[in-house]
């Protein structure tokens, strides 16, 4: 019997190893990576399901800045934008709220969303 049809099955060996185990988050993990899916936790138990819902993401703010030398950077991920450029957070978000003019040679230009 294949390990995906007895996983969910109570008491079958698979189902011990991923429920009762002292190393059962082990087991679990070795288990998403071979099949795919996710375990999830329901009353004391873990359920394997084989297909992960899909939720796409959208962005729920996009900022259009612009440097000095004339170079415009769309940013979806304000924190990595931050990290890449070097540049203080809270400087950042003063200028996104127009408290400051420019940080370090970037200036915004306009929220998109």
């Amino acid at each position: 019997m294949d390990l995906r049809q007895s996983v969910n099955r109570k008491n079958s060996r698979a189902w011990v190893k991923a429920n009762d185990s002292a190393n059962s988050h082990l087991y679990r993990d070795a288990f998403v990576q071979k099949y795919g899916g996710l375990f999830e936790r329901m009353g004391g138990l873990w359920v394997w399901t084989e297909k992960v819902p899909t939720k796409e993401a959208e962005p729920t703010k996009l900022w259009l800045f612009q440097k000095a030398d004339g170079m415009s950077y769309m940013v979806i991920n304000f924190m990595e934008f931050c990290r890449i450029h070097d540049l203080s957070k809270s400087a950042m978000y003063e200028l996104m709220n127009g408290k400051r003019k420019s940080h370090k040679g970037f200036v915004k230009v306009e929220k998109i969303i």
